[in-house]
């Protein structure tokens, strides 16, 4: 017997991803919800024993360590420690969960460079496709090493990438809220405009996750970008992963792939934006940009960051953006050589890597 998506898919999910955060798994005073990861772990194994791959990505290392460690303090290192005393007991928990199904649990543990570098990316996709033949792999984002120059941002974010390299057909957030709410109206399905959340109604985030509402959405309109249709859905409920798949539960996001960049290695640009960063264009490198020209740092006015040179970054003007690319240079050096001409970047930097911000062989121009 096949299992009963939903109709709304319009291809049957042979691969999902499941997004939790911590405000699902762990209470401020009490700690882990044990209840809800017995749900979760009975959820997937029934995906698991209707031949469907799932990766769940996990938050909670840092909440429930600081709730372990009675650590207070908001400063990196002690966040950092709360991950290194929470994580292993995260897993440990997981793993308990799953033992009655029968089902072996991974663990992987990644950071924005593993992300955006080529050779770890596939790497990380075959270790992936090794998992997902036997193990449900719990992915989140290594805490405990990642800084702010590199973090993957949070994990809705990393969500969408894993969903991205793993060719994932569904991608499901699971939250404090049944779905999406517009202009006081609970919303079953939207096809999903990626640019315009002005009537979206935003919840403030838990003091124990990094995003919140708004967060979801910004991986939301990544997804539906790559073309992978995304539910918005509480976690509360002995089935909130099958309510979301079979029963209409939760907002269903209608993809709308922005381009058709399937089998291209444009797509990855799409999934790797790095949060946050973008650079400002005036009016004649936009119009340059869409004759197919690189984006050259005289055409550059604001950079925003802090990004890396081979971070996927967004680029804007005039208060929109118009496309995405990986970045040549930093957001240090940037805003060192913007509005400057080529030939002055020798003596503005000690290494000049290219003549071009972003080339145009690594840029993605949005339809208007």
């Amino acid at each position: 017997m096949s299992y009963p998506f939903r109709p709304e898919f319009q291809k049957k999910p042979k691969r999902v991803v499941v997004k939790v955060g911590s405000q699902c798994l762990v209470h401020p005073q009490k700690g882990l919800q044990r209840s809800v990861l017995k749900n979760l772990a009975k959820d997937i194994s029934e995906l698991y024993s209707h031949h469907v791959e799932v990766v769940l990505v996990s938050s909670g290392a840092i909440a429930l360590g600081a709730v372990k460690g009675q650590v207070q303090s908001q400063r990196l290192p002690a966040l950092q420690a709360a991950s290194s005393i929470g994580q292993p007991l995260l897993m440990q928990s997981y793993q308990k969960a799953f033992q009655p199904f029968g089902i072996q649990v991974a663990q992987i543990l990644l950071t924005h460079e593993d992300i955006k570098n080529h050779t770890r990316y596939f790497n990380l996709k075959n270790t992936f496709e090794e998992l997902l033949k036997k193990h449900i792999p719990i992915v989140n984002e290594n805490d405990s090493v990642s800084f702010e120059e590199i973090s993957l941002g949070d994990n809705d974010q990393l969500a969408t990438m894993v969903a991205e390299m793993i060719g994932a057909q569904a991608l499901v957030f699971l939250s404090g809220t049944k779905g999406l709410w517009i202009d006081g109206q609970y919303v079953e399905h939207l096809s999903y405009c990626p640019h315009s959340l002005k009537k979206v109604h935003f919840f403030k985030k838990s003091p124990l996750g990094k995003g919140g509402i708004h967060y979801k959405l910004q991986a939301i309109q990544k997804a539906l970008s790559l073309g992978i249709p995304a539910i918005l859905t509480d976690y509360k409920g002995s089935t909130p992963i099958a309510s979301a798949l079979k029963e209409q539960a939760g907002t269903f996001f209608e993809p709308k792939p922005l381009l058709n960049l399937n089998g291209t290695k444009k797509v990855r640009i799409l999934a790797r934006v790095k949060p946050h960063a973008f650079i400002k264009v005036d009016e004649g490198a936009y119009k340059a940009l869409n004759k197919n020209a690189s984006l050259l740092p005289v055409g550059v006015t604001q950079v925003k960051g802090p990004f890396q040179r081979g971070d996927a970054i967004a680029i804007r003007f005039k208060g929109k953006v118009i496309g995405y690319g990986y970045s040549e240079y930093s957001s240090k050096d940037v805003s060192k050589i913007l509005g400057k001409q080529t030939k002055e970047l020798p003596k503005l930097l000690d290494f000049v890597p290219s003549r071009v911000i972003i080339h145009r062989n690594n840029l993605i121009l949005l339809k208007d």
